[in-house]
């Protein structure tokens, strides 16, 4: 009789074991996984972004004026004001568009206002519109065939400062955005290498500083080597 009890008694605490061991939840601390921790530090990041960009009086006013605007002329989407919203979110590569009439002519070029993210507080509002101009006149000699590879140059005076905007040496002219645009002062010493890192020609450059240094009046200079404007220099 008590070898029987001990083998029940011993029976109900091996199931009594047992049922603790794998109905308790597990106390051990939990690993987190790799990506659970990549999805939180990319929030962190896009929160950083989010409040550096909030405080930046230019975006403010931009923000304040397309409010303004789009309540006087009584506009009810929201397009114009989801446009900013493009500004806070990470760009990692730009998006293709696709221009043309139909397939024969169709193109894939890159947007040429690229300046998102933390890229918006880092040029003025005055700053930002030069570049996108200037971007857009590379397109257009592209788009004319007035390029030669890589050899030509346009060059915009910033403001009144002596820092003028150049295409990095590298790039097609279809390739040339507003934030891949260098930055650079009358020597040529680069101030701003742009989005791609890429330095400058200097040899080419040297033409466009010597008639911005002469003409102090010439905020944009245009150096095609077109078969009109070869004849007119001859």
């Amino acid at each position: 009789m008590n070898e029987e009890k001990l083998i029940s008694d011993l029976k109900i605490k091996m199931t009594g074991n047992k049922t603790r061991r794998y109905s308790q939840p597990d106390t051990r601390r939990v690993v987190r996984q790799p990506e659970e921790i990549l999805r939180d530090v990319r929030g962190l990041k896009l929160r950083q972004r989010v409040s550096l960009v909030l405080g930046d009086e230019s975006f403010k006013e931009e923000l304040e004026d397309s409010i303004r605007k789009a309540s006087a002329n009584g506009v009810s989407s929201s397009s114009n004001i989801r446009s900013y919203q493009d500004f806070l979110l990470p760009v990692f590569q730009p998006s293709l568009i696709t221009i043309g009439r139909g397939y024969g002519n169709a193109a894939t070029v890159l947007p040429i206002n690229d300046i998102r993210g933390e890229n918006t507080v880092k040029y003025s509002k005055v700053n930002k519109s030069q570049r996108c101009k200037l971007a857009a006149v590379y397109r257009l000699i592209d788009m004319f065939g007035w390029s030669e590879a890589i050899f030509n140059h346009v060059t915009l005076q910033v403001g009144d400062k002596n820092e003028f905007l150049i295409n990095p040496f590298g790039l097609l002219f279809n390739e040339i955005t507003a934030s891949s645009l260098v930055t650079c002062d009358l020597n040529g010493d680069i101030i701003d290498s742009g989005s791609t890192g890429l330095c400058i020609n200097k040899a080419g450059f040297l033409l466009h500083s010597a008639i911005h240094e002469a003409r102090t009046d010439i905020k944009c200079v245009i150096h095609v080597h077109t078969a009109d404007v070869v004849a007119n220099y001859v």
